[in-house]
């Protein structure tokens, strides 16, 4: 299982990709796809239709997932479900379907940190550093005492914008 944790950046996710035609899941309407791994995962910018709020709708393939996978994505869920901290992105809403599972989440403006290290030329400036660190740390210190996360990795932090 992975943390998904969300420091404040002011990197901005303009430029992404859109794919197909929105499509409504849940009461959600899919926009613009941000990231993914497919054809198993999309990550989608989206809106709730009820109230317009933004969201982030991970969206997994069921369709010949290994059962390695499952169990991660079963992880996941329990994760998301189970912590509740300013710095880690909230899981708002799961929608199942026959082929899919929708893993409705906080949108975090700023995409994730790989990303914005790979922007920045692969440098960040030193104070910038110091309050990804802090904000990791943070999160972490949070999380310590979990028995399901087992690390963090820098494509699944996420940025808020500032």
């Amino acid at each position: 299982c992975l943390a998904w944790v969300r420091p404040s950046s002011p990197f901005s996710m303009a430029g992404r990709s859109t794919e197909a035609a929105p499509t409504v899941v849940g009461g959600y309407e899919l926009r613009e796809r941000l990231s993914g791994r497919p054809p198993a995962t999309s990550v989608w910018r989206a809106v709730r239709l009820s109230t317009g709020a933004p969201a982030a709708v991970k969206q997994v393939r069921l369709a010949g997932l290994p059962a390695r996978l499952r169990d991660s994505l079963d992880c996941e869920l329990r994760f998301l479900a189970a912590v509740s901290h300013p710095n880690i992105i909230r899981l708002l809403d799961v929608v199942r379907t026959p082929g899919c599972i929708y893993l409705v989440m906080e949108l975090c403006e700023g995409g994730d940190l790989a990303t914005y290290i790979q922007r920045s030329g692969g440098r960040v400036e030193e104070s910038v550093a110091r309050n990804f660190m802090r904000q990791i740390g943070n999160s972490s210190y949070h999380l310590q005492y979990s028995p399901i996360v087992r690390g963090i990795l820098v494509s699944t932090i996420d940025f808020d914008s500032m």
